[in-house]
């Protein structure tokens, strides 16, 4: 029995090599995921315009590009699960659109920032308002944030598990 934190660490850090392995890491993720968007909701509360977007779309950037490499769905990765199997699994990763944003690395942000804007022109007009504005709009960044980066974690998942089904992985 490790404390969670540890527990954590290592279900990271260890590969995909089955559906089980692959679920606690999206359980791992999804609790995460919280922890990243109440991070969104304290920067939102600081009345900066334009501040809580450009904070939330690295943050949402740099989480999702996390899961896509703990999930295996990198070429890398891919590569070397279709020669242990020796089958092409990579092609169904490629099926995402998310898969291939992230992938590709610049059209990420921008997918991501296109998600993000409208909520971040309500949070930067609430945030003017002194007091309740501030909280208005740490609480319209935290469920906007969380929303964005559950059904980016949820779609990587899929893939993974589409992938590992290919591998005939148990």
């Amino acid at each position: 029995d490790l404390p969670d934190n540890k527990r954590d660490a290592m279900v990271m850090s260890l590969p995909v090599h089955s559906k089980q392995s692959l679920d606690r890491k999206y359980s791992t993720f999804k609790k995460a995921a919280w922890a990243v968007a109440f991070a969104s909701g304290g920067i939102a509360a600081a009345p900066v315009p334009g501040l809580s977007l450009a904070c939330d779309v690295a943050m949402v950037v740099f989480f999702l590009s996390k899961c896509y490499y703990a999930f295996g769905l990198n070429e890398r990765s891919l590569e070397k699960l279709s020669e242990r199997v020796n089958k092409p699994v990579l092609a169904k990763a490629r099926e995402s659109a998310l898969v291939m944003a992230i992938a590709e690395e610049s059209s990420l942000a921008t997918k991501i920032a296109a998600k993000l804007a409208v909520a971040g022109v309500v949070e930067s007009v609430c945030s003017l308002m002194p007091g309740a504005g501030s909280i208005a709009a740490a609480g319209i960044s935290f469920v906007t944030t969380r929303s964005v980066l559950l059904e980016g974690v949820k779609e990587l998942h899929r893939v993974a598990e589409k992938v590992i089904e290919m591998a005939e992985l148990k």
